[in-house]
């Protein structure tokens, strides 16, 4: 005889108890959790003009079979801010986030990063990503002014070149700084003797202007920041902002008494 062998009443009744515990306890019981779906993670808003703010909302819905908790949601820059419908979701409900872009200062392609942390154990932090192509018809070329390592007795200056990249024609009605101490503007031209435009300045389709972008450390200061504030008549475009930025070479500067 098989000693290894079960006999009849006693696999009839490991097969029973089998039974009633997958009953009793089913899998989903057994894996409770909650499930964050989101089923579009990605948006592009194409191409918008800077200085526009632009939104869109991302929906998910809570799939698992406990409530879904949205412990933090953050984003990869300042210039996008992410705002939660409600930080709880039960089973089935579905949430919403919305997500706002901020085109002021940028330019070109944009690809912006969202993190929504939750307390799905098998996705804890899902990210969702918003793209643009942030378009300007005043471009300025370089679109940031940095001047490095200036002696404190030194002005430092830099040409930045302003082109009219749209279809139609505008006029540039002024040009100012702030905050305007160490820091000034005028036109690269022999003929502008003011550091200020006092009549507006018309620029066709493709045409360029050269200005020039001057700045001066202050009372020994170590760092410098400002901008060039420039103003038009484009409806797309009224307004473009170049930073300025200016560190002083320490080494150089005298000692204050």
């Amino acid at each position: 005889m098989n000693k290894h062998r079960i006999s009849i009443p006693l696999f009839a009744m490991l097969t029973a108890f089998s039974i009633s515990y997958f009953i009793l306890c089913p899998a989903h019981q057994i894996a409770a959790a909650p499930r964050i779906l989101f089923p579009v993670s990605s948006f592009d808003f194409g191409e918008i003009y800077q200085n526009k703010t632009v939104s869109h909302i991302f929906t998910f819905q809570n799939t698992g079979d406990e409530v879904l908790n949205i412990t933090e949601v953050k984003t990869s820059c300042g210039c996008t801010a992410a705002v939660l419908s409600q930080k709880s979701i039960k089973p089935t409900e579905t949430g919403k986030i919305e997500v706002s872009f901020n085109s002021a200062y940028r330019r070109g392609k944009q690809h912006k990063i969202i993190y929504v942390h939750s307390n799905d154990p098998a996705n804890p932090i899902t990210q969702l990503t918003i793209e643009a192509l942030v378009k300007v018809d005043l471009e300025a070329t370089p679109a940031n002014v940095y001047f490095n390592q200036i002696k404190a007795d030194q002005a430092a200056n830099q040409e930045v070149v302003l082109k009219n990249t749209g279809q139609e024609s505008m006029s540039i009605l002024s040009m100012q700084t702030s905050p305007s101490a160490g820091i000034s503007v005028k036109i690269a031209s022999e003929k502008a003797a003011s550091e200020q435009i006092n009549q507006p300045l018309s620029l066709k389709p493709n045409e360029s202007l050269k200005i020039i972008v001057s700045a001066k450390p202050i009372d020994n200061n170590p760092r410098l920041s400002g901008q060039v504030r420039i103003k038009t008549d484009s409806k797309t475009t009224p307004e473009v902002i170049i930073p300025v930025f200016l560190s002083l070479d320490t080494t150089s500067a005298p000692n204050r008494k």
